[in-house]
């Protein structure tokens, strides 16, 4: 894993907390963009490691921002049910589903990571039980 980063997060956030950095189209223009998230990968999860005593208002929504250490950090994925074995590398591919109450939803459909990134396996990985039936697996990943 790469080196830590210094980055805003929510004054909420505590260390250990883990994140997937997002913005939208109006951040890129933001004083303090560089700081923030313009360093941070999108498809990356991040945990906090550090948070420091420095403060900033999000110009965006006037959140209360502190500035604060982060690594990356391993998450959680589900695939398609096949071979999987700990230290493989996969391509990710967002599974196709429309049901929002589910508890998986987030880590099938909605992970922001692009698609075709491939993904290490941490972890040996284990059956989810999908509610619509569906053959999936779900494992700990890292970017590669």
């Amino acid at each position: 894993m790469a080196e830590g980063k210094v980055t805003m997060v929510s004054s909420g956030a505590r260390e250990g907390y883990t994140f997937f950095p997002i913005d939208n189209a109006q951040c890129s223009g933001c004083e303090y963009y560089g700081i923030c998230i313009g360093g941070l990968e999108r498809s990356q999860a991040y945990q906090v490691k550090t948070i420091r005593s420095v403060h900033h208002a999000c110009p965006l929504d006037q959140e209360d921002m502190t500035v604060a250490e982060v690594s990356e950090a391993s998450f959680i994925a589900i695939f398609d049910k096949k071979m999987i074995v700990k230290g493989q590398l996969l391509p990710y591919k967002r599974q196709v589903c429309s049901n929002l109450a589910c508890p998986n939803y987030f880590y099938c459909a909605a992970l922001p990571v692009q698609e075709g990134k491939k993904l290490r396996v941490l972890e040996k990985p284990s059956d989810v039980n999908c509610p619509l039936g569906r053959k999936l697996m779900v494992t700990k990943v890292q970017l590669a």
